[in-house]
């Protein structure tokens, strides 16, 4: 596989799986970081942790597709909201700054189809 394709199927996966997080996450009320408490005093982190062992478990049983789920994605999810909490409960949550300078490189970016960090490139060239 060569770094495009690599690039190109990384950028679809994350997408997607970004996607169906957000879906998810709205769905279940924001229930992975704001759980109810009702039957378990579990914090966030610990309980995110039992999800992953859950999922590793079904994938050792069943493999990476059985039980009619998409394991794997399941697993990165959990694994990502983990990412997520463990920042943010350390106040490492990246932050992006959205001047009108960066709205105006998203928009010329847009405008050919390129990730933002490639519009610099245009912009040397005087696009």
């Amino acid at each position: 596989m060569d770094l495009n394709t690599f690039e190109n199927i990384l950028d679809t996966i994350l997408s997607d799986i970004s996607k169906t997080l957000k879906e998810k996450n709205r769905s279940y009320g924001g229930s992975a970081v704001r759980p109810l408490n009702i039957f378990t005093k579990l914090g966030v982190k610990e309980r995110l942790l039992v999800r992953i062992e859950d999922k590793l478990k079904r994938i050792e049983a069943l493999g990476i597709d059985g039980f009619g789920e998409d394991n794997l994605n399941d697993l990165i999810g959990y694994l990502l909201i983990l990412k997520i909490q463990d920042s943010y409960e350390k106040q490492e949550v990246p932050t992006r700054e959205v001047t009108r300078e960066t709205k105006e490189r998203a928009s010329k970016a847009q405008t050919y189809g390129l990730p933002s960090q490639y519009v610099s490139i245009l912009d040397r060239k005087g696009s």
